[in-house]
């Protein structure tokens, strides 16, 4: 919502720099942030309520930061909802796991690979905490992706969307730069949930 008030302020001609260069730092803020839930709350769809409430969750973000789970399903990787987003998070346990695997799916997975069965033993597999330690070993139809159970719930689709989203360099950097401005804790949530299944 920042870029719209931006882009207002710009065709407006920076209708707040005359306030903030008049109030001390702490009323500035407080001004400042009553202006922008006032203009949030005319926004369509939006009202007084709406524009508090988006407020508070910025505070409680600030403030306490977000579960893993919620990072990861913050990032719009398709296929990956609620659920699905809470099974990753117990794989991981933390932001700097499932970054790295991203990383290196980005630099370490050819989309030729999945057709090409000649070289198995080789074969590099993306999200192994996903997919189980038997992908790409072994040979013959249980060495491709697609046939490999690991976490359950998580499948072929998913590890596809994973893969779509970690060859975006874009979206790769704006993963990381999120994770470097908020607090991410570990998501404990399905840890013996998920320690119970095989």
């Amino acid at each position: 919502f920042y870029s719209l008030l931006e882009q207002k302020e710009e065709e407006g001609g920076g209708e707040n720099d005359g306030m903030k260069d008049g109030l001390e730092e702490g009323e500035q803020e407080t001004t400042s942030n009553t202006t922008r839930l006032d203009e949030i709350a005319e926004l369509p769809g939006w009202g007084p309520k709406s524009s508090q409430n988006l407020a508070d969750t910025i505070q409680s973000v600030a403030t306490n930061g977000v579960p893993l789970s919620k990072f990861i399903y913050s990032l719009g990787i398709r296929h990956v909802g609620s659920h699905t987003s809470k099974l990753i998070a117990s794989s991981y346990g933390n932001v700097t796991s499932f970054l790295n695997d991203l990383d290196d799916a980005n630099k370490n997975y050819d989309e030729k690979q999945k057709d090409d069965d000649d070289n198995v033993e080789n074969e590099y597999v993306p999200f192994v905490r996903l997919v189980g330690s038997a992908a790409g070993k072994g040979g013959g139809d249980d060495s491709k992706i697609e046939s490999v159970e690991g976490v359950k719930g998580i499948g072929p689709v998913v590890i596809s969307s994973l893969l779509s989203f970690s060859k975006e360099d874009a979206l790769i950097k704006a993963a990381k730069d999120l994770a470097n401005v908020v607090r991410i804790y570990d998501d404990t949530t399905n840890q013996k949930n998920n320690s119970n299944n095989p």
